[in-house]
């Protein structure tokens, strides 16, 4: 197609679906622990309670890992 893809970029894609792959690895190895948490499952990075229905309601790990995120660029930010 002709379009040049910067080396830095690529390495970045790269990297990022090999943390994406990981962090599967983990979700799923946590779930099948049998110590795992009980406040957590693999939608949930915290479970803060339960609908009348029985659903479970809390931060999703999508939510948690968005948070640290931008707790990370913050710090980056004020050192900067």
């Amino acid at each position: 197609m002709g379009v040049q893809i910067p080396a830095e970029y690529k390495e970045t894609v790269i990297k990022s679906l090999a943390g994406m792959a990981e962090l599967k690895k983990r979700r799923k190895a946590a779930r099948l622990s049998p110590t795992a948490d009980p406040d957590q499952d693999e939608y949930f990075a915290y479970i803060a309670g339960y609908t009348d229905g029985g659903v479970p309601y809390g931060i999703t790990w999508e939510e948690a890992e968005q948070d640290q995120a931008k707790d990370i660029k913050r710090g980056q930010d004020a050192t900067s």
